[in-house]
């Protein structure tokens, strides 16, 4: 992959600023998101999670693509509450088909308030796997 020259001027600047007294140069990273074989891509072996909400208390919510091998298989949103993510959303019987004989499924959230309440939608399809055009938020 080539990184364009724009993008690798603003890393080499940013790696050749030197470290100030006080601020901590190490950073420790969370994955955020499900990550089981349903959230990955059997061919690449790669993972997508978005984030779409945060509040100040530390919670986020997003959307990570599903998977049934490497064909995408709808997706599923979740909140991640500091400690632990969980899969929020419309998943039942009604937000759910068969395609190509997997469950599809799809929802995303749009909102997350300081309480840690989300808001968003999950479509719903048909017995076939077809989008019906309705929605639940």
């Amino acid at each position: 992959m080539q990184l364009k020259p724009l993008v690798l001027a603003l890393l080499a600047t940013t790696l050749a600023q030197p470290v100030q007294a006080g601020i901590a140069s190490s950073y420790e990273l969370t994955r955020l998101g499900p990550t089981g074989t349903d959230y990955t891509n059997s061919s690449t072996g790669e993972q997508y999670s978005y984030v779409n909400s945060l509040n100040d208390a530390g919670q986020v919510a997003g959307h990570s693509t599903r998977y049934n091998g490497s064909t995408d298989n709808g997706q599923s949103a979740w909140l991640y509450n500091g400690t632990t993510t969980q899969n929020i959303g419309l998943t039942g019987t009604g937000y759910t088909g068969h395609t190509d004989s997997e469950l599809y499924q799809y929802s995303t959230v749009s909102f997350l308030n300081a309480a840690g309440q989300a808001a968003g939608t999950s479509k719903s399809s048909s017995n076939d796997g077809m989008f019906t055009g309705g929605q639940s938020a």
